[in-house]
């Protein structure tokens, strides 16, 4: 495959782009964060579409490139495929997608299509799923590996080729087909409308139904000594109500009465309150009146006297004044009698005794002294707990009369029940026949698999070490890929070491041709290589620059980079490559 072009109308930070590519080497250059990884991103959407779910991840795809001003999310590719030309064109907001013929004719509806994604270029043209194909060809720093589920879709594919001729006819698809037609036709325990669960719950509903119509007499019985208790609880608590709620009128009736007390007395005091200090004003005001007054009086005869020269005679007016005010004072320092209130306490407890006397008659009625000692809000909760049984006794008595109407009504329907409880034990028959056969084809396709992946490992292993030999310069031949371990080397010494011990610049070789290996089985579809040599001398990357044109021969390489080493590099290699600035 080769992409000879590429639209983009928005993509993330990327609008109104338009970029061309050539066979061979595309060396893409440009600043960190100026688009280039979203790039590939793009590629790759146009292939598989965008994903609207959020996997567990904060965003979806479909949120992280929405692009960033408003332009429309789409775009655009161009590319060949087993000699033919392709043109696909993509709205990823509308989930709109078509596909073109180099002839101009539109070939869409010969692509399967997927509802959240919409056509399936990459899956049908390159033969892998999105993962697959993002975790070979697809190559960025610090991330030169492939996990081990990639590593068995790879050897799936070449299984494919080995196992029909034809890469599209995948042992992963059997065995989902070989799934979906169990879950279709059969179901599991862990489906639910699917025809075993519902014949299931069919049987199970009806053997109920049959059991019930066998057992309909004993039930009715069982259902009227049921309603007889259930009344005479009805009646118990009806009975226990009447007597809760005379105590509980007259508590609270005095608990009332107290209170109206309380609040009289209250209104009282300060009414007493207030005549008091009214009368306190009004003995005064007397008190300075009178006083004034004998004061007048006496001056007026001490005039007099002075008058006629009776001099000896004028000094007694004056001791008048003095005693008559003494004597006013100490009159009118007496207490103002105003009647008090009645005092609360003896009103309250006469309350009390004529409540004790009331609820005595009760007592005497039969009714228990515990239950005329309790508060008056216990009694009240008392009331409302009563109710509530009532309530649900009686929702209860209603049940069981639905339930005998209803095993009155089927008491004649045995016979149908039975006819049809025989059809659909052997409808489940039939189904179980038929999961018997589905589970023994997948087992026998799961076993076939295994033999024929037992026969392709070596030659991956193989292909691995071959390109290992080719990044790492020859130093290292000896590679041995473990599925449980990782990627080991054979050490100059001849010591055999896991890659973590040796240094990030040859570990990013080493990953680097293990993935050129994986890639290699993909289609030969383009590798991408995103800053992939920041570990690398100019020595290492002269090496892999060399091995990357030996491979352009035949497969398109895109290399994004923020530096001029490649191009450096390029130049004194005398390597031809395309340069794009981006």
């Amino acid at each position: 495959m080769k992409i000879n072009r590429i639209q983009i109308n928005g993509f993330g930070n990327i609008a109104n782009k338009s970029l061309d590519f050539s066979d061979g080497i595309n060396l893409i250059h440009g600043s960190n964060e100026s688009g280039k990884s979203t790039m590939v991103h793009f590629v790759k959407a146009m292939f598989y579409g965008v994903n609207r779910n959020k996997a567990g991840n904060a965003f979806s795809e479909l949120e992280r490139f929405r692009p960033w001003n408003d332009n429309d999310f789409s775009g655009k590719i161009e590319y060949v495929h087993d000699d033919k030309k392709f043109l696909a064109y993509r709205d990823f907001n509308r989930n709109n997608s078509k596909v073109f013929d180099e002839e101009g004719n539109e070939i869409t509806a010969l692509f399967n299509k997927d509802k959240s994604r919409g056509v399936e270029l990459g899956f049908t043209h390159l033969g892998v799923d999105e993962d697959t194909f993002f975790n070979s060809v697809f190559i960025s720093q610090g991330n030169s590996y492939v996990a081990t589920n990639e590593r068995n879709s790879v050897i799936q594919k070449i299984t494919n080729i080995i196992q029909s001729g034809d890469e599209s006819v995948s042992y992963d698809k059997a065995k989902q087909k070989l799934h979906k037609f169990l879950l279709d036709e059969v179901g599991t325990d862990r489906t639910h409308n699917k025809p075993i669960n519902t014949v299931t719950r069919e049987i199970e509903t009806v053997e109920k139904m049959r059991d019930g119509l066998i057992s309909n007499k004993t039930k009715k019985e069982d259902i009227v000594i049921r309603k007889q208790v259930i009344e005479e609880k009805l009646d118990n608590l009806r009975k226990e109500k009447e007597n809760v709620k005379q105590v509980f009128e007259i508590k609270d009736r005095y608990a009332k009465l107290v209170a109206e007390r309380e609040k009289e007395h209250e209104i009282s005091l300060k009414l007493y309150e207030k005549e008091k200090e009214e009368k306190l004003v009004v003995r005064k005001k007397a008190k300075y009146s009178l006083i004034i007054l004998v004061t007048a009086v006496m001056a007026i005869i001490a005039a007099i006297l002075i008058f006629f020269k009776l001099y000896a005679f004028a000094v007694l007016p004056a001791i008048g004044i003095v005693a008559a005010t003494i004597c006013v004072n100490k009159f009118f320092s007496m207490d103002v009698k105003v009647n008090l209130p009645q005092d609360l306490d003896v009103t309250k407890e006469n309350l009390k005794r004529k409540e004790k006397k009331e609820l005595a008659l009760l007592n005497a009625a039969g009714i228990s002294e515990k239950l005329t000692e309790k508060k008056l809000s216990d009694v009240k909760n008392l009331i409302t707990e009563i109710d509530k049984n009532i309530n649900e006794l009686t929702l209860e008595n209603h049940k069981l009369d639905i339930e005998n109407e209803a095993i009155s009504e089927h008491m004649g329907r045995l016979n149908d029940v039975e006819e049809q409880l025989s059809d659909l034990y052997e409808k489940e028959e039939n189904l179980r026949k038929l999961e018997f056969s589905i589970k023994l084809a997948s087992e026998t396709l799961d076993e076939a698999y295994e033999e024929l992946k037992s026969d392709i490992v070596p030659h991956i292993e193989e292909s691995i070490k071959s390109n290992i030999a080719l990044t790492t310069n020859g130093n290292y031949l000896n590679t041995i890929y473990n599925d449980r371990i990782g990627l080991l080397v054979e050490n100059p010494v001849g010591e055999t070491i896991t890659v973590d011990k040796l240094s990030m610049g040859t570990i990013d070789q080493m990953y680097l041709g293990f993935r050129f290996a994986i890639a290699e089985k993909i289609s030969n579809a383009p590798i991408f290589l995103d800053e992939v040599f920041a570990y690398y001398d100019d020595e290492r990357l002269e090496n892999v620059l060399n091995v990357l044109a030996q491979m352009s021969k035949k497969t398109q390489i895109f290399i994004m980079t923020c530096s001029d080493r490649e191009k450096r590099i390029f130049e004194k290699m005398k390597i031809k490559y395309n340069e794009i600035e981006f």
